[in-house]
């Protein structure tokens, strides 16, 4: 729903921006494979849904816990709360 709210009717080459911005705010590689999955998990929650069927679902977890947190954070939070709510979700989901 998050993803939806922010991204729907705008120019895809905005998911694109997007993903950059949040990889780089996470001090994260904005390149390569990471970027490509990142970008494929918010199109896929767009209505292109095959764009992630390759993604492992781990990785896929773990992209969605980044960008939703980063989506619902309010302005000011320091990124260190972020990562820790994103590895409180990685080991729930490896608990799964």
């Amino acid at each position: 729903m998050a993803v939806r709210r922010s991204f729907v009717g705008r120019d895809p080459r905005d998911v694109t921006g997007y993903v950059r911005d949040l990889l780089e705010y996470q001090e994260l590689p904005v390149g390569g494979q990471l970027a490509r999955q990142a970008e494929a998990v918010v199109r896929s929650a767009l209505g292109e849904p095959e764009l992630a069927y390759a993604i492992p679902a781990l990785r896929r977890a773990e992209i969605i816990c980044l960008v939703v947190g980063d989506l619902a954070r309010p302005p000011g939070v320091p990124a260190g709360e972020l990562l820790a709510l994103v590895r409180q979700a990685e080991a729930r989901v490896a608990r799964s």
